[in-house]
């Protein structure tokens, strides 16, 4: 797993080094340094606050979920999930990566991965869904000045939207509907068969009792609708937290005219609209989309300025904090480990 979270770190950084040539490479250095001395510091201070605070709100909803089934974890354990989670999902291609490593940490504590699973599907239905309600509302808000600026071009946002949608109801699926996760099961098992006849009956033995507890999981959920809601609105909140950051931004460069909610909803169609892309961290398209939507919200002079800031607070800076403490999550289970 080392091995690969180097590998991943080594794409992400050259994916960074291309996305400052690429967007800064035209860009009066002189002038972006000037713009960011503009900048208010107070601001700055409470942007690095945002994604600790999105953190903690997903380790409540995890807590919560687990809770739900009967699993006692505390909150620091949980806030540990999320760090992971969001580190490996930021610097893996679509964000792939963050799933699987928090089950295999949430293994790791004694959490079967039939629970791991399924927590991890309800939060990312309902993480779906939250980008689809904020991304549309940013498309329906702003969607006169963005047909201008973007003329044909803004069918990829409707390509986006749609790709997200057909998210929401294959997890919808995979979650209610336990005979797709049976047949997604049987296709493996049967690949398997064909490759090594003994492993394919271990394996099959494991799945089985895999889709056994994720079906009991999933019928708990059936008889209690209320905590898909609550996890629903914990999630909402995450996300107008973390959509924030432009609005800190744009308040640190002295600016009152737009609403709160119109930048975050701004900010939830951008997310959106780049989330599919294959790229870690969607590094490069984030950045140039940000120019293009939030030339709308900001003068030119200062538009460079203020995705470097947005960037910086929503991504590059926590990535870097984030990557440390999970190193010295992983440090402190191998030396355990050797104990």
């Amino acid at each position: 797993m080392l091995k690969k979270a180097l590998i991943y770190i080594i794409g992400f950084l050259l994916c960074l080094t291309g996305t400052f040539f690429l967007i800064y490479k035209n860009v009066d250095i002189d002038e972006l340094n000037e713009c960011l001395k503009n900048f208010n510091k107070i601001y700055f201070v409470i942007g690095l606050f945002i994604v600790p605070l999105f953190s903690l709100v997903e380790s409540i909803n995890v807590k919560c979920l687990l809770r739900f089934l009967n699993i006692k974890k505390s909150l620091i354990n949980c806030y540990k999930y999320s760090i992971i989670g969001f580190f490996f999902s930021n610097i893996t291609p679509s964000a792939t990566g963050g799933q699987p490593v928090q089950i295999y940490y949430m293994d790791k504590d004694g959490i079967e991965p039939s629970h791991s699973v399924f927590v991890l599907c309800i939060l990312l239905f309902c993480y779906q869904i939250a980008i689809e309600v904020y991304g549309l509302l940013g498309l329906l808000i702003n969607y006169t000045s963005l047909k201008q600026i973007l003329a044909e071009r803004i069918s990829l946002i409707y390509l986006a939207l749609f790709i997200n949608l057909c998210i929401i109801i294959f997890i919808d699926l995979m979650i209610f509907r336990i005979e797709i996760a049976k047949s997604i099961v049987q296709f493996i098992v049967n690949v398997t068969k064909k490759i090594n006849g003994r492993l394919s009956k271990r394996l099959e033995r494991r799945l089985d009792n895999f889709i056994k507890k994720y079906q009991h999981c999933s019928e708990l959920l059936k008889n209690d609708k209320v905590i898909l809601s609550k996890t629903l609105i914990g999630v909402g909140i995450q996300f107008f937290i973390w959509f924030s950051v432009p609005f800190i931004v744009y308040k640190g460069f002295g600016y009152q005219d737009n609403p709160l909610f119109n930048l975050i909803f701004l900010q939830g169609l951008l997310y959106v609209s780049c989330a599919f892309i294959p790229i870690p961290g969607a590094l490069t398209i984030a950045e140039v989309l940000f120019l293009t939507f939030y030339s709308l919200i900001f003068p030119q002079n200062i538009i460079s300025g203020a995705m470097l800031m947005t960037r910086t607070l929503n991504l590059y800076i926590p990535v870097i904090i984030y990557g440390v403490l999970t190193a010295i999550i992983f440090l402190r289970g191998t030396k355990r480990k050797a104990n």
